[in-house]
């Protein structure tokens, strides 16, 4: 472990920053700004792994720092040399590695797992109820409509045969099915 707190966990992230990094070098932050601000890398790495952010010196005014991942962290003090340098990237990687850890077990405890089955019986639960409400009301309310319009569709469509009638030429089909009814 190391000597400072130097790894902190932030949205289930590993996280450290620039004033850890100065800190623990004893350099001056401002240099240490300057060497993230120089840092060549993709854009996109180092979006997804400076972030800036901002603090109270111990004058209350605020000021500048940037938030860094593993991988961002990494690549920063790759360039910085010396034993104190070596120290740190091992440090750093045996503490980066523990709160991992610490995640991991987290997530695979039992207490975790039960949390997540929990929230998905819930999930599947209120699925189920609102499935039921729907069905009810297709059952009693939609159904009985439709089947009662199918009845005088198919009522209207029946084809009569009068044989008898003399009218049945110029008599149209409900007149007709009137006609039969006894």
């Amino acid at each position: 472990m190391l000597p400072l707190e130097l790894v902190s966990i932030e949205d289930e992230i590993p996280m450290t920053n620039s004033l850890k990094v100065a800190k623990f070098f004893g350099k001056r932050h401002s240099d240490v700004l300057s060497k993230i601000n120089s840092i060549d890398c993709s854009e996109e790495f180092s979006k997804r792994n400076f972030t800036l952010a901002n603090y109270h010196d111990e004058q209350g005014k605020p000021r500048c720092m940037f938030q860094m991942t593993k991988d961002g962290f990494m690549f920063l003090v790759m360039g910085f040399t010396g034993k104190k340098a070596a120290r740190l990237k091992e440090a750093y990687i045996n503490e980066f590695n523990r709160m991992s850890n610490i995640l991991n077990q987290r997530q695979n405890s039992l207490m975790y797992q039960y949390n997540k089955i929990i929230i998905a019986y819930d999930n599947a639960s209120l699925n189920a109820s609102n499935a039921g409400r729907a069905l009810a009301v297709l059952g009693k309310r939609v159904k009985p409509e439709l089947q009662e319009r199918l009845e005088k569709l198919e009522a209207q469509m029946q084809l009569v045969l009068n044989f008898d009638n003399e009218k049945a030429d110029h008599t149209d089909q409900s007149e007709m099915s009137a006609l039969l009814k006894p």
